[in-house]
């Protein structure tokens, strides 16, 4: 992590400035929204990037998707082992 040298107050509803040369730097603007990150005793803010956050939620639900697909595939091949299983019992049992 990078030290800015900055120090800003906090006022007496909780807000800080971000200074606007990390504004700029950011490329952030006024109405842009920020994410809200903590570790241990450190906040970290970070701009808020929609498209990716989706792009991520998107990839989430693919792989969830590929997973549920598997796990269903898995289960139709236990039936079908299952159902030979069954048939070669009741063989047996017949003779």
């Amino acid at each position: 992590m990078k030290e800015t040298g900055i120090v800003r107050k906090i006022d007496r509803v909780g807000r800080v400035v971000i200074p606007k040369e990390l504004r700029w730097k950011y490329n952030m603007e006024c109405g842009d929204m920020i994410e809200i990150y903590t570790e241990k005793d450190s906040i970290y803010l970070k701009k808020y990037d929609m498209e990716t956050n989706v792009m991520e939620q998107v990839e989430i639900m693919y792989q969830t998707v590929e997973r549920m697909e598997q796990e269903i595939k898995d289960t139709r091949e236990l039936e079908e082992h299952l159902k030979r299983v069954r048939s070669k019992l009741e063989q047996i049992q017949k003779k």
